[in-house]
């Protein structure tokens, strides 16, 4: 069926949700599938943004395989609680499928910590220029 067939509306003006419903017993198999990107194409012409969310890209396939879909990727990152190693897992995961990764998205963050501005700064330079010889954190 059509997004606009069984999209949901929301509070919001404009704002539609489709859920996923029960869970398959592959959902990798699903989301990574012709039909799908064939459904994602087909809503593109009836809304203006798409946004898919997906579980953590290093625990299930699901991301990765809506990353060969989508025009870019944006990660969400719990600050404190997600090794380095793991970020760095993830962003190869998706730039090896050709994921174009849009940026990082930061949350838990404590503003009122000493130190987060250089902490930021750190992270971000750490992740933002792979490949330009700058030394990782």
């Amino acid at each position: 069926m059509p997004f606009t067939e069984v999209a949901q509306p929301t509070n919001v003006p404009g704002l539609f949700v489709l859920t996923s419903g029960p869970l398959p017993p592959n959902p990798a198999e699903l989301v990574g599938s012709n039909r799908m990107r064939e459904a994602l194409e087909a809503a593109v012409a009836d809304y203006d943004t798409i946004l898919l969310d997906s579980p953590p890209v290093v625990s299930v396939a699901d991301a990765v395989a809506l990353a060969t879909f989508a025009d870019g990727v944006v990660m969400v990152v719990q600050t404190g609680k997600v090794p380095h190693e793991v970020i760095r897992r993830a962003t190869g995961q998706i730039l090896a499928v050709k994921g174009r990764i849009l940026g990082v998205v930061m949350n838990g963050v404590n503003m009122k910590r000493d130190g987060y501005y250089y902490d930021y700064y750190r992270y971000y330079n750490s992740y933002s220029s792979p490949g330009e010889g700058k030394k990782r954190s």
